[in-house]
């Protein structure tokens, strides 16, 4: 696969390993079946897991400043709530309340409307 190119290449680039690692993850539970132990589930999808916080870590640090960007962050949302964990409190605590929180600060600054402060880096929710 060709690398991105342009302003938000990285972003673009993470959204899309992050979107893998949920799908995969959701294939886990999937074909495991009802029968699966929930801690061996839960101990195959730890490094999967471990990999989205890193990404979300970094993610956290970009600002989307293209169309593309904005839609990478979306769809990222939009898979991860499509797995059931679907929590739209604008926090930090929960990996769709922060994708949440990331696409309306970079949908709000590429409007050049302002900010409140709960989008604010460090703001309450």
């Amino acid at each position: 696969m060709k690398p991105l190119a342009g302003p938000d290449a990285e972003l673009l680039a993470l959204s899309a390993e992050l979107d893998a690692c949920d799908q995969k993850i959701c294939a886990i539970y999937d074909l495991a079946g009802e029968d699966a132990d929930d801690d061996d589930l839960e101990e195959a999808a730890r490094p999967l897991g471990d990999r989205q916080e890193a990404i979300l870590a970094r993610l956290e640090s970009l600002r989307a400043t293209t169309p593309a960007g904005i839609l990478a962050r979306a769809r990222s949302l939009a898979i991860h709530a499509g797995a059931g964990e679907f929590d739209l409190s604008i926090s930090d605590q929960t990996y769709a309340g922060l994708l949440t929180k990331l696409l309306l600060r970079d949908a709000l600054l590429c409007s050049g409307l302002p900010l409140p402060s709960a989008l604010l880096p460090g703001g309450a929710a």
